[in-house]
């Protein structure tokens, strides 16, 4: 293990990268939770920052700007460290702190500083709650307690924040496939188009049987990879959306050509799918439109999904 790194690092990170609170913008309730802190305490500065591989970023400060530095300047890893509480009455003559660079950096000058970990459930310290003054002062035990109760309280606060994210990301999400669904192509394209797109609706030929002879487990075997397949075929702007069924929807901003488009398709689906023993070939009836700005989107899907049936039409009288 690195100096200076928690001896649980690559599980701490992960902890809160799974946060998704780095990078993501200001958020009011952190912003109450750096004031509060700086009100128990008396002082004019609070922060709530979370400590990553490199760098100190600042979710919420109050007092001050929000400033993010790199990792060995910050004050708050050394409660990443130690576990603890951090605290002391006067940093430019603690030993621990007044030859650190950041020292000579803040104006105001730091003096009184604190800063409580925010733990995990699993006792991962991800960053801190933490308060300075720019003059001497004492923290009481009370005062302490109630960093380190607040630092808790912020905890439960990022975790419901995730799970809130969970439930928006399941409900739209399929769940067979992992593709977005009908409820995100309702949330992501507007009711009236904006962007010209090309627009293709997909559709699995001789389906039915697969599930009818082999079972559903390897129908949902080979949904899955289908998923996958279209997924892979485009860019990433481009929506791909398991529409139910063996039924998917494309939509491409800007043009694309349905020719090259269905070939393309054509492709990624006859290389055989393996599942168990079964070694399956699919094929797909596939239409295409042209969304242009002003057209209403229910008309574009109707539009599509009529093109796929025209397609599947040709597929037939030719087979």
């Amino acid at each position: 293990m690195q100096p200076g790194v928690h001896p649980q690092e690559i599980d701490r990170l992960a902890a809160l990268h799974a946060l998704q609170i780095v990078d993501e913008g200001p958020m009011p309730e952190l912003y109450a939770a750096a004031r509060i802190a700086a009100a128990v305490a008396a002082v004019p500065f609070g922060s709530v920052n979370m400590i990553d591989r490199d760098r100190h970023y600042t979710a919420a400060s109050y007092g001050a700007p929000a400033l993010h530095a790199p990792r060995e300047l910050s004050l708050c890893a050394m409660a990443i460290l130690e576990g603890g509480l951090v605290f002391t009455r006067d940093a430019q003559v603690d030993d621990r702190f007044r030859d650190k660079p950041v020292m000579r950096m803040i104006d105001p000058p730091i003096r009184m500083f604190a800063a409580a970990p925010i733990n995990t459930a699993e006792g991962l310290p991800i960053g801190t709650i933490r308060i300075y003054g720019d003059r001497p002062a004492d923290l009481s035990c009370v005062q302490r307690q109630a960093l380190i109760d607040l630092a808790d309280q912020v905890m439960r606060l990022l975790d419901l924040r995730r799970a809130a994210l969970d439930l928006e990301h399941y409900a739209l999400r399929d769940e067979l496939t992992a593709l977005p669904n009908r409820r995100a192509l309702l949330a992501q394209v507007p009711e009236v188009v904006t962007a010209d797109a090309s627009v293709f609706y997909i559709d699995l030929d001789g389906f039915k049987a697969v599930n009818d002879t082999l079972g559903h487990h390897v129908g949902d075997a080979v949904l899955r990879t289908v998923g996958r397949r279209l997924a892979g075929l485009v860019r990433d702007q481009d929506l791909v959306v398991r529409v139910g069924g063996d039924e998917f929807l494309v939509w491409c901003p800007g043009y694309v050509d349905t020719a090259d488009f269905r070939r393309r398709v054509d492709a990624a689906l006859t290389e055989p799918v393996w599942f168990e023993s079964h070694r399956l070939t699919l094929s797909a009836s596939v239409g295409g439109v042209c969304a242009a700005i002003g057209t209403d989107r229910e008309t574009v899907i109707r539009a599509v999904d009529a093109e796929m049936y025209v397609a599947k039409a040709r597929r037939s009288a030719v087979s």
